[in-house]
């Protein structure tokens, strides 16, 4: 089910793997930010529907607030989740928002969509799709 997150971290993994010379930290930082827009896109996107949960939507954004290392909404990264990313190799905003979206699935919450899972993009295709019926 978490196929969604899984791909994130790979992508994370393998731009890890791409910039692994300590020269191209910045290359490497810079790859993780494009992957983590893709995910704050999907996210905000869903997290805005009416029928989203309200903590949960705010839990989203807080992490998103937290832990991005591009910028966002014209908020510069905060230089700990930049040292996290370059010294462990991974995006904590991936791993944090993955655990919140387990949260999600977990309440089972039923939409004029359908059930709410950890998959954010497959909720905004099913949402659109229902909507546009």
């Amino acid at each position: 089910m978490s196929s969604y997150f899984d791909h994130k971290s790979t992508e994370v993994s393998d731009a890890s793997e791409q910039f692994s010379m300590p020269t191209q930290r910045d290359n490497f930082i810079q790859a993780v930010a494009e992957i983590e827009q893709q995910l704050i896109n999907d996210v905000t996107l869903i997290v805005g529907d009416r029928e989203f949960p309200a903590d949960l939507r705010e839990k989203a954004m807080s992490l998103i607030a937290q832990w991005h290392v591009g910028t966002h909404a014209s908020l510069a990264p905060r230089e700990e989740a930049v040292r996290f990313v370059a010294a462990c190799r991974m995006s904590d905003l991936v791993e944090r928002m993955h655990s919140l979206f387990h949260e999600v699935a977990s309440r089972r919450v039923r939409t004029r969509f359908g059930l709410l899972s950890d998959h954010p993009r497959d909720m905004i295709d099913r949402r659109d799709e229902h909507d546009a019926a």
